[in-house]
């Protein structure tokens, strides 16, 4: 089969990988807003047809009981700029169709720059979100070193983390680790978060006010 790379993308409540050989082919994994190795310059609309089980599981070849999709992927200036799924096997002449205007609605260059603003915005709240994350687990870290050392440890404003408590408590630092490094960042552990990135609202009257 040879090596490729997939975009992830939600078809009827379920992720699913539609895999390509047209990119890079370094096992990438694409999301909606990452950029993709490779890809041509300019506005292109990718297509296949997949079929899923009930799981949302993609299954070869004529199966009873898999419902077929079509999927289009749509890549501006090598962005992942948006995706749609459709279900039922579409002619080729309703792909085409489809083709044409996925392409004609993202060469407007202010949708597409607005969308590239847009993952930008979203990349950095996901940095902000990995450095709290790890700021998190160096912290623990230190306490693991202080406590192997005989110190006593203060929690600032009397509030304590909760790896710390595990630490006090006798446990592994190895398996608090382990368990911090397993975990997805969360506002839950009390780490910064860089809320959710959106454009300004536009008032389209806002030119023509008095």
């Amino acid at each position: 089969m040879g090596m490729f790379d997939s975009f992830l993308i939600d078809i009827d409540g379920h992720e699913v990988e539609v895999q390509t050989k047209r990119f890079d082919q370094v096992l990438a994994r694409y999301r909606v807003g990452d950029v993709v190795s490779g890809a041509a310059p300019g506005v292109q609309v990718l297509t296949d047809q997949l079929a899923l089980d009930a799981a949302g599981q993609q299954v070869y070849g004529e199966r009873d009981g898999a419902s077929w999709w079509t999927v289009f992927i749509v890549l501006g200036h090598g962005l992942f700029a948006c995706y749609e799924a459709h279900a039922g096997r579409l002619s080729v002449a309703a792909r085409l169709a489809r083709i044409r205007a996925l392409a004609a609605a993202w060469e407007d260059s202010a949708r597409l720059l607005g969308r590239m603003a847009q993952s930008v915005g979203e990349k950095q709240a996901q940095l902000e979100r990995l450095g709290a994350w790890l700021g998190y687990v160096r912290a623990t870290v230190a306490d693991a070193r202080r406590l192997r050392a005989g110190e006593q440890l203060q929690a600032p404003f009397g509030l304590e983390r909760d790896a710390t408590v595990r630490l006090k408590s006798g446990e592994d630092p190895l398996a608090v680790l382990e368990d911090l490094l397993l975990a997805e960042p969360a506002d839950a552990m009390g780490l910064g978060f860089a809320g959710p990135f959106r454009l300004a609202e536009r008032d389209p009257l806002a030119p023509y006010r008095l």
